[in-house]
């Protein structure tokens, strides 16, 4: 900056330094756009897989229907289970 500064290159400098902010700035977010890339990708691929393997069960409205009483009866059982848990810790 010395250097600069007797050689009257401070305009120079200053548009160096501002350049070279926005160049880092651009590669940070090119960096973390990247990223966001990548675990998009490992989104759509996890979700692709999810649809595959429940287009493969094939379940009717019925076996359907069956499943989401027996989650609300499991759910609602755990719930259950903590409720009773707190209860006899109050003992």
């Amino acid at each position: 900056a010395m250097l600069d500064q007797y050689a009257g290159h401070l305009n120079l400098l200053k548009s160096t330094r501002s350049a070279y902010q926005h160049w880092r700035q651009a590669d940070n977010n090119l960096k973390q756009l990247k990223e966001n890339s990548q675990q998009n990708q490992a989104q759509k691929q996890l979700l692709e897989y999810q649809i595959k393997e429940l287009n493969e069960l094939s379940l009717g409205e019925e076996e359907f229907a069956e499943l989401e009483q027996e989650h609300k009866r499991l759910s609602n059982s755990g719930e259950l289970a903590a409720t009773c848990q707190q209860a006899l810790e109050l003992i």
